[in-house]
């Protein structure tokens, strides 16, 4: 890319926020509530797409007898125990101080819920550096089907085209590169067309336009 991005678009647990042990916690603690033990496969294979489809996928693999709207209840309770005092992960603060010094606007684009990721920036004082959410229950099809970033570049007012996506799921980055964006991917997994990085820093040169200094 030889201009910066129009948009930048993140995703929010184990991205943006610090929230994956924590998520792990609240899945354990979930299958713990019906005395049932997961795996690491299972909770890897479900980073990421909406809660209702891990409840569906949760409530089949370990026929739990609540019905989903009961499930997702005491799933949400679980989350919301782990998940309130997650720090940002590093180099989210300056990631989004850079994206905002040099005029780009962000996005999140997560499966959590809207309400939750806007309590968590207002608690990190990040609100202002964000510019809109993709969350559950504004989309259709969840992550890894690209409608979310689809949606976050057309609420950016940009093609995806023109705008960078950072991940750490592989089902996410797929979905971020299927809709056309720019992708980065946290971790060591490699996916074609996908630019592996070791942390949120690594991404803050692709930002910035050319000729000025990368903060």
């Amino acid at each position: 890319m030889t201009v910066p991005p129009s948009a930048l678009l993140l995703d929010f647990d184990g991205t943006l926020a610090d929230t994956l042990p924590a998520m792990r916690c609240a899945y354990d603690r979930f299958l713990a509530t019906y005395g049932k033990v997961g795996s690491d496969a299972e909770f890897n294979r479900l980073n990421g797409p909406p809660l209702a489809e891990i409840i569906t996928s949760l409530k089949g693999a370990y026929s739990l007898s609540p019905s989903p709207e009961d499930l997702r209840v005491t799933y949400e309770a679980c989350i919301d125990a782990e998940v309130a005092d997650c720090a940002p992960s590093g180099g989210a603060k300056e990631l989004l101080w850079c994206a905002d010094a040099y005029g780009i606007p962000c996005a999140i684009v997560t499966s959590n819920r809207k309400e939750r990721v806007l309590a968590w920036l207002k608690a990190h004082a990040a609100d202002g550096l964000v510019h809109a959410v993709i969350a559950e229950g504004g989309y259709q099809a969840g992550k890894p089907d690209p409608e979310p970033y689809l949606l976050a570049a057309e609420k950016l007012g940009c093609a995806a085209t023109d705008c960078i996506a950072i991940e750490d799921s592989p089902q996410g980055a797929h979905a971020a590169r299927a809709a056309g964006c720019r992708t980065f991917l946290l971790g060591t997994q490699a996916m074609d067309g996908i630019t592996l990085v070791q942390g949120l820093n690594d991404v803050i040169p692709a930002l910035a336009p050319r000729g000025w200094p990368v903060e």
